[in-house]
């Protein structure tokens, strides 16, 4: 109602372009941003993961491990727990491997690690380089790891 009542406005002022014809372009100023853009001859953008990310994301989740087991060791309880997550984990990361194997594609793909950060790779979000695209697979698993170490250590030194 309120876009019509906008419209109604607009064709009595004698408006040139309605607001439903209204395409909004980026400023050239903006795209000179100093916002690194890929080549326009990439066209084709790479969607399969390199192994070298799955394999960070294992050592992260290793990594929380070995920092869990040495905090929580006389805990016979929370070792239980532990190793709870460390049977998801297997599972987690096994079932997915154990498809891929099956389906034919294995964890790499004839790419080296250098090729895919600097290749084009596809995100729900648009097409950022495997770089960017690596870091925002990490990321998060990376700060709860890191978090993680910091809430553990702060255990052992209370102790």
């Amino acid at each position: 109602m309120l876009l019509e009542r906008t419209l109604d406005i607009e064709a009595e002022a004698g408006a040139a372009r309605p607001l439903r014809n209204l395409e909004i372009q980026p400023s050239a100023a903006r795209a000179d941003a100093g916002v690194p853009r890929l080549p326009a001859a990439a066209t084709r953008a790479q969607t399969h993961l390199h192994g070298g990310v799955v394999r960070s994301l294992v050592a992260i989740h290793l990594f929380m491990f070995a920092v869990l087991l040495p905090t929580f060791f006389i805990d016979a309880e929370a070792v239980f727990m532990i190793a709870i997550s460390a049977v998801y984990f297997v599972m987690y990361f096994g079932t997915a491997y154990a498809m891929g194997r099956a389906g034919g594609a294995g964890l790499d793909d004839g790419t080296t690690w250098g090729a895919f950060l600097d290749a084009p790779f596809e995100t729900w979000t648009g097409i950022v380089s495997g770089r960017q695209a690596w870091v925002q697979i990490c990321l998060v698993p990376m700060a709860i790891a890191l978090n993680l170490a910091g809430a553990c250590l702060i255990i052992a030194l209370v102790r």
